[in-house]
């Protein structure tokens, strides 16, 4: 099409046109009018193409009428336009049909219309269940294009919540005899059978753990409605299970009680313990050297009977939840013996006050964490029973830097080379004050609608976001 209009345009040029002037004319006015359809053209058929796969879902109709209804005009009129190109297939002809431009124009306008409809129900979607901001339209498409079956969610639960991988829905005995055919065509009449209602009982992690999500919760009414139930259960059954923990703790030998609880709970409850020995030592009125030394010794003790259980015979679950509390003891181990050396005898020494420490605190029923000056409240946030890093003396520096940094409302920074750990240290605090951390690769792409996005996201969710590359991110961008 560009040769033949630069051919035309010489043509039309020469100085011995003269003759065939007018034939020229028209054969110029004729591809131009063909550039201009087929760029309409080529626009209407990508929009077509992206919204024809979500107008399809009847849920979507049905949530969105007046944008389907447009849409069926346009799907019309196109299948109608292609009908007859197929009929007649030649560019030139078929492509300046008298009207076939205008047709194009008039569609082109309905279906922006449509994507921006389709964006602002998007958004009201996302701002009841702010978690859907880290999605993308697609992904968050093919969660809503599902909303009448709750079971139909499950796969894509990770991309919300990092550790549920399957929640576990209840299950009642069908009536008998209601006549369901098996796959192979027969009538299904033989024995009670089960079937699932919308009942969530408990959330399961990727690695098998399963947590119980206490009473009433129910999948009904819109997706985003029941997925922020289940967040707000998730937080709440969290707490009282660690509040339960911690009375379980005194009742039973600590071998028995690490098996006995969710992993998550298991660390938060170890090391609340573990501060609160340490403070007392800390506090008492006798010799604290002494009682520190002892401290030390409990910590031994403990670590050398994990280790024993850990060469035993164990579930697979059991033994995540133990490697990953030895890795906790074993930094513990190592502050108690360097306080033991530099001789710290008060709980304001900031030996003891550069390290992350927990405590059940009574007067908001609820754990928190305190580092130096600052101190979070635990998000609660379900993290399975993943493994937790090594924590090296840089790591420690890098804990003591960003909780100050939370305190006073700011961002944090980690510089270092590829590969030695900034991410993966980011994504352990979030796991050490149990809360969500999106991960997110920048790249040059990146607009200012989707950080826009992002943040609306971060701000509405309480999430933390790790931008990985940030440095790719254009200036122009990151100024908005």
């Amino acid at each position: 099409l560009d040769d033949s209009i630069v051919n035309v345009s010489t043509i039309a040029s020469s100085r011995h046109v003269g003759p065939i002037k007018p034939r020229v004319e028209e054969w110029d006015r004729n591809l131009r009018l063909f550039s201009d359809t087929l760029d309409e053209w080529l626009t209407c058929q990508r929009n077509w193409l992206y919204l024809e796969s979500i107008f399809s879902a009847p849920d979507i109709q049905r949530q969105l009428p007046a944008e389907a209804k447009m849409f069926m005009t346009v799907d019309k009129s196109w299948k109608e336009v292609m009908r007859k190109v197929n009929r007649l297939p030649n560019a030139l002809r078929a492509g300046t049909q008298p009207g076939l431009l205008e047709t194009f124009k008039n569609n082109n306008a309905l279906l922006e219309q449509i994507q921006k409809c389709l964006e602002q129900y998007l958004e009201s979607k996302r701002v009841v269940f702010p978690r859907f901001y880290f999605l993308s339209n697609d992904e968050l498409l093919e969660i809503l294009a599902q909303t009448r079956n709750p079971h139909a969610v499950q796969p894509h639960l990770r991309k919300c919540f990092d550790a549920i991988a399957r929640l576990e829905f209840g299950t009642q005995a069908a009536t008998p005899g209601d006549g369901k055919t098996t796959p192979t065509g027969d009538k299904d009449d033989d024995g009670p059978k089960t079937v699932s209602t919308n009942d969530i009982l408990a959330m399961l992690s990727p690695e098998g753990e399963r947590v119980p999500l206490g009473r009433g919760l129910k999948a009904r009414g819109n997706v985003e409605d029941w997925l922020g139930k289940v967040e707000e259960a998730m937080i709440s059954s969290l707490r009282k299970l660690t509040k339960s923990s911690i009375t379980d703790f005194t009742q039973r030998p600590r071998h028995e009680w690490v098996v006995l609880h969710a992993s998550q709970v298991v660390l938060n409850v170890s090391q609340t313990m573990w501060c609160r020995d340490l403070t007392e030592a800390l506090t008492c009125d006798g010799d604290r050297h002494k009682a520190l030394q002892e401290c030390e010794d409990k910590n031994f003790a403990q670590l050398n009977r994990l280790a024993e259980l850990v060469r035993g015979e164990l579930p697979k679950l059991s033994r995540n939840i133990l490697c990953a509390l030895i890795t906790l003891d074993v930094h513990a181990r190592d502050i108690v013996t360097d306080m033991v050396k530099a001789e710290v005898s008060s709980v304001n020494s900031f030996d003891w006050q550069k390290v992350l420490r927990y405590y059940w605190d009574l007067d908001l029923d609820n754990s928190i964490v305190r580092c130096s000056t600052s101190m979070y409240i635990s998000g609660h946030e379900y993290l399975g029973a993943c493994p937790r890093l090594v924590i090296t003396p840089l790591t420690d520096k890098c804990y003591l830097c960003l909780m100050g940094a939370l305190q006073l409302d700011l961002g944090g920074a980690p510089a270092g080379p590829a590969g030695t750990g900034k991410t993966e240290s980011t994504k352990d605090l979030a796991k050490a004050l149990s809360k969500q951390c999106v991960v997110f690769n920048c790249s040059e792409g990146l607009d200012f609608k989707m950080m826009g996005r992002f943040f609306s996201g971060l701000a509405q969710s309480g999430a933390w976001c790790c931008f990985d590359e940030f440095n790719r991110i254009d200036i122009e961008v990151l100024s908005v």
